[in-house]
């Protein structure tokens, strides 16, 4: 919807989920560290933290970039007035459809991971 009225919500979404990610993979870093490590566990807590979060993180990144592609299809479709030809419009709508579906069926492919997979890694 941001992407639709405004033309930015794509950069927001993104930019929000990373940022969100970033954080609590950088909150899991810092406790790790807390306690007086060797060098080498300090690694291991990097990566360790970074593994609680990049496994579903990366398939919502990816479904959010296909959120995305489907709005700017359907955005490009407006702009260039494709309504007024039933068959571009028709074509526009169903790759708008396509996507959508796409990126809710990675979305919650990721949260199953998020909810099932990780925490058997952690």
């Amino acid at each position: 919807l941001f992407g639709f009225f405004y033309g930015y919500g794509a950069i927001y979404v993104l930019t929000w989920n990373a940022s969100v990610i970033a954080a609590a993979a950088g909150s899991n870093f810092k406790q790790a560290l807390a306690g007086g490590l060797a060098w080498y566990d300090k690694i291991l807590a990097f990566f360790s933290s970074w593994l609680a979060y990049m496994p579903h993180g990366l398939l919502e990144i990816l479904g959010y970039f296909v959120a995305a592609l489907a709005a700017g299809i359907l955005g490009a479709g407006i702009s260039r007035k494709v309504w007024r030809d039933q068959e571009k419009f028709n074509r526009v709508l169903a790759d708008f459809v396509f996507f959508s579906a796409l990126s809710v069926i990675i979305i919650v492919v990721a949260a199953f991971i998020e909810v099932w997979v990780t925490p058997a890694l952690i």
